[in-house]
C-alpha cells in the first residue's frame, strides 16, 4: 500500500473517535494525500485526490492551485488557476501561479516540437515546470 494513504490517519482518527469528521476534515486529508502522492512522483493519483477535495470544497483555492500544479495540459493549468483566482483575486500565490501558467502555455505555443523526437526532453521540460510552482506553492 503507497505511502500517500497512511500521510494523516492520526488526524482521521482523531476527528472519526470526536465526531468531527466533517467535509472540511476531509478535505484537508484528500489535500495532504495529494501532496504526499505529488512529491513521491504519483501526479495522476494527486490529481485524482485533488480533484475528490475540490469536489468537497470547491471554494478552497488552494485545491485549485495544486491542481493546476498536475494538469496534464497548459490550458487545463491555466484554466485551474483562473478558478482560484475567482476565488482568491488578491491572494500573492494566485498572481504568481498565473504568470506561471501564462508562461507555461507561451512556451507550448511558442515551440511545439513532435512528441516522438523529443519525449524524452519535453518530460524534463514537463517536470522543471511542475517543480517550479510547486516549489511557489510550497513556500
Amino acid at each position: 500500500m503507497p505511502i500517500y494513504r497512511h500521510v494523516a490517519l492520526p488526524m482521521v482518527f482523531s476527528a472519526i473517535w470526536a465526531g468531527e469528521m466533517t467535509d472540511q476534515t476531509n478535505t484537508q486529508l484528500l489535500f495532504r494525500q495529494a501532496r504526499a502522492a505529488y512529491k513521491m512522483g504519483h501526479l495522476k493519483r494527486a490529481r485524482q485526490l485533488l480533484l475528490e477535495a475540490a469536489r468537497q470544497n470547491p471554494q478552497d483555492h488552494r485545491v485549485w492551485l495544486w491542481l493546476a500544479t498536475v494538469a496534464p495540459t497548459p490550458e487545463k493549468s491555466l484554466q485551474m488557476v483562473q478558478r482560484a483566482e475567482m476565488l482568491q483575486p488578491d491572494d500573492p500565490m494566485v498572481q504568481k501561479a498565473r504568470a506561471w501558467a501564462e508562461r507555461r502555455l507561451r512556451q507550448q505555443t511558442a515551440v511545439s516540437p513532435p512528441r516522438s523526437s523529443n519525449s524524452h526532453t519535453h518530460s524534463w521540460q514537463t517536470a522543471v515546470m511542475y517543480g517550479t510552482l510547486s516549489l511557489l506553492l510550497i513556500i
